[in-house]
This record gives C-alpha cells, sequence and structure tokens, in this order.
C-alpha cells in the first residue's frame, strides 16, 4: 500500500512539472524596439517605441511606450496586438497599435501668430500596418520591418489676443483646437 502510495505521490509530482513545463512553451516573453519616421505632406518626424508583451503561436500581446515628435512631441502608452504569418526564418506580420498619448512639450510646430501661450491635451492613439520579420540567430531574436499609417488626436487651448482697432478695447480670450494628425509611419527594429 506504501508503494503504491508513493508511485501515485510520483507520478503526481511528474504531473505537475510537465504541466509547468508545457505552460512555459505555450506563452513566451518578447520585446520589440524600433526607431522610426512619422509623416504626411506637412512633417516628417523621428518615432522611437518599445513594445514589451507575451506571445503565443502566431499571436503576440504586448504594452508599449514610445516618443513621438510629430508636430508636437508626445509619450504614447498603447497596447500592442500582433499576428505573424509563416514559417521559418521569415514572418510576415500584422500590428495594431491603441492607446492614449501625453503630450510633453507645449512649444509644437504650430504657428499662432497672436498667441500669448498656449497647452496641448493628449487624445486617442492608433498605428496599424504590416511588416515583416527576419530570425537572427537562434535565441528568438529578430530584425523587423514596417510600414502602417497613424492617427494622433490632440487638443490645443490657446490665449489669443484679437485685432484691436483702439487702445484697451479689445482683451484676450481663450481658443480651442482639435487636431487630427494623419501620418504615415515607417519602423526598423529589433526583437528579442
Amino acid at each position: 500500500m506504501k508503494t503504491l502510495l508513493r508511485i501515485c505521490f510520483l507520478c503526481l509530482i511528474m504531473q505537475g512539472h510537465a504541466m509547468v513545463l508545457r505552460a512555459q512553451k505555450l506563452y513566451r516573453f518578447e520585446s520589440y524596439n524600433s526607431v522610426g519616421l512619422v509623416a504626411n505632406s506637412q512633417a516628417t518626424q523621428g518615432l522611437v517605441q518599445s513594445v514589451n508583451g507575451f506571445s503565443r503561436g502566431p499571436w503576440y500581446a504586448g504594452i508599449g511606450l514610445g516618443i513621438d515628435g510629430f508636430r508636437v512631441r508626445s509619450a504614447p502608452l498603447f497596447a500592442d496586438l500582433r499576428y505573424r504569418l509563416g514559417k521559418g526564418r521569415g514572418k510576415w506580420l500584422a500590428y495594431t497599435d491603441l492607446g492614449y498619448h501625453f503630450p510633453w512639450d507645449d512649444t509644437g510646430d504650430f504657428a499662432i501668430s497672436n498667441s500669448l501661450g498656449s497647452s496641448f491635451k493628449g487624445g486617442f492613439y492608433l498605428d496599424a500596418g504590416l511588416g515583416f520579420q527576419w530570425a537572427m540567430g537562434k535565441r528568438g531574436q529578430a530584425l523587423t520591418a514596417t510600414a502602417g499609417y497613424s492617427l494622433k488626436n490632440m487638443s490645443e487651448e490657446a490665449m489669443i489676443i484679437p485685432f484691436c482697432p483702439g487702445p484697451g478695447i479689445c482683451e484676450p480670450r481663450t481658443e480651442y483646437f482639435a487636431y487630427s494628425l494623419n501620418r504615415y509611419v515607417f519602423k526598423i527594429g529589433w526583437k528579442f
């Protein structure tokens, strides 16, 4: 009886160990770090992003943070979802980033000539596109290149001095502007 209990106990331990090993193979930590350009017909600026998360099979989900210098510098914080298609060293991928961006620089390159000052407020952030991933080495490292569309919504509150025909007649007023910055994004990066 004791031998049977020992055998059952050993089987239970081996089963638990096998479940832990199987769970480790199902989910794998990955980090995507990239630099790129965001551009439209009016401006071109740099972009840096780091996305960290877990993959299971062809799917990847993670959280990302970046520095986006387009028009007004901001830090996007977003959820990233990727799907990789293909076998072997080269794989196609599709990605979508959804989140919010936090502007930290109120100077920007929007020029309002009669403004006493302005402050920007963040908004919705979207980045979606297609790319290719080339495996490098045996530890899951890869070089990535992506191209896509990005949207950065923001608002501005500006103190405007109106045109005054005479002295002391006009008072400064606050005006609100909403911006929807549509742009193309091109990134190269390293996955490990």
